[in-house]
């Protein structure tokens, strides 16, 4: 069932070329015309290039700059990441964070004399400048972010993660030996089948169908992205992921396996979405296992780094980013958002080309506009 998704060549050949030559011929065309037409960049604040001052500041009156092209609402990584593409593009940015600092889900705290990460565990295909995430993060972030692969923690090396289990019914018994998962599908499946002997085919399957999960989701985006006839002309990536995603990871384990330790160290990264295996897409649990094939790794600093970096980043490019700085009112004239109204002291923002909201769908449309908005 899930292993027929694959994809015919000629349609790949066709998907190919309808999805990577108008992109080419763009970025071409925007190489040689775009200096041309976008707008200087704004010289950023003197003290902005000070690696050890906050880049971000309390909101008062006299912090928010003139002029601003756009205003987005909530510093978390949805805020942030495209705060750093539009700054950059030469536009003027304000972003504006209720909370006192930066970050949202990525942003760490001081209690007790510890540093607690609010949500951020490790990322994977980050710990070597070879992945596109590395580069992606470097360029959000700036070089100056650097990671740690969790099999090089001192605290358990060769290690990227430990997987006890417990006996509910003799809760003061000593657990089993844990199993040591490694970087790599080798090391995985070596440690997997060491435990489990006799379950070789469910762990290679398991793994097979990860793969599956990776290799449909770029096809997947490229087709969605594209117009409609060509979602009909070339329908297999669209498919592949629908089939994938049918199914409960629940339901794929059993077809598997009805060893239940197994089930459960297969799923085991399970907590990174939230969601138990009878009510979880197969296609979310199978990516982020792909995801992790390569190990993981934490940002040296802390997860207060991501967020730190993109607002220098944000900073550099004339950006500028508010904390306390609760909004009230998205200001709409006609059909367009022109701004927002501050709730500390009812002022008005104006914003030329747009307002951008990070702060979730609900509390904007029931909180944030105004009720009778087209």
């Amino acid at each position: 069932f899930f292993f027929a998704c694959v994809a015919p060549s000629g349609g790949m050949i066709l998907l190919v070329l309808l999805a990577f030559l108008p992109p080419v011929a763009l970025a071409l065309a925007t190489r040689l015309l775009w200096p041309r037409l976008r707008p200087p960049a704004r010289r950023p604040p003197t003290d902005s290039t000070d690696k050890n001052a906050k880049p971000y500041a309390l909101y008062r009156s006299k912090a928010v700059p003139e002029d601003v092209d756009v205003i987005i609402i909530g510093a978390g990584p949805g805020g942030l990441v495209p705060a750093v593409q539009m700054a950059q593009a030469g536009l003027r940015v304000l972003v504006l964070e209720q909370h006192d600092r930066p970050g949202g889900g990525t942003h760490s705290f001081e209690s007790h004399g510890f540093e607690w990460d609010t949500g951020f565990h490790y990322l994977g295909e980050v710990a070597t400048p070879q992945f596109p995430l590395n580069r992606l993060m470097a360029h959000l972030c700036g070089d100056d972010l650097q990671w740690c692969a969790m099999e090089d923690c001192p605290v358990a090396p060769d290690e990227v993660d430990a997987i006890y289990f417990w006996d509910a019914n003799a809760a003061a018994a000593p657990p089993t030996p844990p199993i040591c998962m490694r970087a790599g599908l080798g090391p995985i499946k070596a440690e997997l089948t060491s435990r489990f002997p006799g379950e070789e085919a469910a762990i290679d399957n398991f793994y097979n169908l990860c793969q599956a999960c990776g290799e449909s989701i770029l096809p997947y985006v490229v087709v969605r992205s594209l117009p409609g006839w060509v979602q009909w002309l070339v329908p297999w990536p669209v498919r592949a992921v629908r089939l994938l995603a049918r199914a409960t990871t629940s339901q794929v384990l059993s077809d598997l396996t009805a060893n239940a330790e197994l089930k459960g160290a297969l799923a085991y990264l399970l907590g990174c979405y939230s969601s138990p295996p009878k009510q979880s897409s197969w296609i979310v649990q199978g990516m982020i296992s792909q995801h992790f094939i390569n190990g993981g790794a934490y940002p040296v600093g802390g997860a207060m780094q991501i967020p730190l970096g993109m607002c220098r980043r944000i900073r550099e490019a004339g950006g500028t980013i508010l904390t306390k700085a609760s909004v009230e009112e998205i200001v709409i004239d006609g059909a367009r958002a022109v701004g927002v109204r501050m709730a500390k002291d009812g002022a008005f923002i104006p914003a030329r080309r747009a307002v951008v909201s990070n702060a979730g769908v609900h509390h904007p449309l029931h909180s944030l506009l105004p009720a009778a908005t087209p």
